[in-house]
């Protein structure tokens, strides 16, 4: 563990990590059911300014309590599915764009992939050709609360389906896996056609595309050179905006918005489609190095763990990832001059 003393009792504000503008196109198809969007956005502490901005974005915080609580007010779960359909390639911003400039449906899956962040920090997206087939895999890049995690993959699964259509036309038969699913409205994925959906709730948490080789290599219609350039363009600074002030920011505000375990440096350098080697140099060029920034945000959560007071000390142990308590005050006290008792009688929020 790793803390400036001078933060002590004093958390720093949680960066925001997750492109609103899909929120907003949320927020809208709610209310179209007729859900009081408002008192919904106030409960989860979503200002309209920042979320139908444009460049607006939100915390993890934010989007666990606002797809938990539309699921409460509309009692369904298949939002996610819902929203899936009414994503737009246009919804993806410049990203949207260089996909309708590209040559083939291929070039573009290739370009979503690379840019997937500009999309979601929540989600890794993979794209692989073969000789007979190619594979789009979509992956949890960070820990999710279930309800979250199952909401964003029926929507990022949906939407593929829907844009790949928006793209080609109708597509030939091909093969969608979702895994870590098992929806109760599954009748409802047989209405897209002429996709084959297949569903394995024990499995990872995922999704998978299996398209036939002549699907990914047919003409776009509306494919366009100079736009495409210009969109990779913006692409290429939008996501390198994230380095600007610093790659240890990032990383930074990824591992304080992580719920549950720490990401690790391969799983962020996949969100950032990069090596682990590449992100570590990037690192070391502002000064810092992945272990101390996992140690940093391991004793800002530990902090605050141990001033809500909800948890005794072991389970705040074992929620951090040590195997004892005896280990976790250990290091405590080595980093801050207490104990975690001690510091929870001092600190502790009334």
């Amino acid at each position: 563990m790793t803390a400036r003393r001078s933060s002590v009792g004093k958390p720093r504000a949680q960066p925001a990590a997750i492109p609103a503008r899909y929120y907003a196109i949320f927020a809208d198809l709610l209310g179209q059911m007729n859900i009081d969007v408002e008192s919904l956005l106030r409960a989860a502490r979503i200002d309209e300014s920042v979320l139908y901005g444009g460049d607006g974005m939100l915390t993890s915080t934010q989007v666990d309590t606002l797809v938990a609580g539309a699921a409460e007010r509309t009692g369904r779960d298949d939002l996610g599915f819902e929203l899936g359909r009414v994503i737009k390639l246009s919804s993806h911003d410049i990203l949207g764009y260089g996909l309708l400039a590209s040559p083939t449906l291929d070039y573009a899956l290739d370009l979503g992939a690379r840019y997937y962040r500009l999309i979601s920090p929540l989600f890794s997206m993979t794209y692989t050709r073969g000789e007979r087939h190619a594979e789009i895999t979509l992956r949890p890049a960070l820990p999710m609360k279930p309800p979250t995690l199952r909401f964003h993959l029926e929507a990022g699964a949906v939407s593929i389906f829907e844009q790949v259509q928006a793209l080609i036309g109708r597509p030939p038969p091909h093969d969608v896996w979702i895994y870590g699913l098992e929806p109760s409205h599954r009748r409802r994925y047989s209405r897209l056609v002429p996709a084959r959906w297949h569903f394995d709730g024990s499995a990872a948490p995922g999704a998978r595309f299996v398209l036939p080789i002549e699907m990914v290599d047919r003409p776009n219609g509306m494919a366009d050179r100079s736009a495409l350039r210009m969109a990779v363009a913006r692409c290429e600074i939008l996501l390198k905006r994230v380095t600007r002030t610093g790659i240890s920011d990032w990383v930074l505000m990824m591992l304080r918005e992580s719920d549950g375990s720490l990401p690790r440096l391969g799983d962020l350098s996949h969100v950032l489609h990069v090596t682990p080697r590449t992100l570590d140099r990037r690192l070391r060029r502002d000064g810092e190095t992945f272990l101390e920034l996992s140690k940093r945000a391991r004793s800002e959560r530990a902090c605050s763990l141990l001033r809500e007071g909800r948890l005794p000390v072991t389970q705040v142990a074992y929620q951090l990832g040590y195997r004892d308590s005896a280990n976790f005050t250990r290091a405590f006290r080595r980093e801050l001059g207490m104990t975690p008792s001690d510091y929870r009688r001092r600190y502790a929020r009334p």
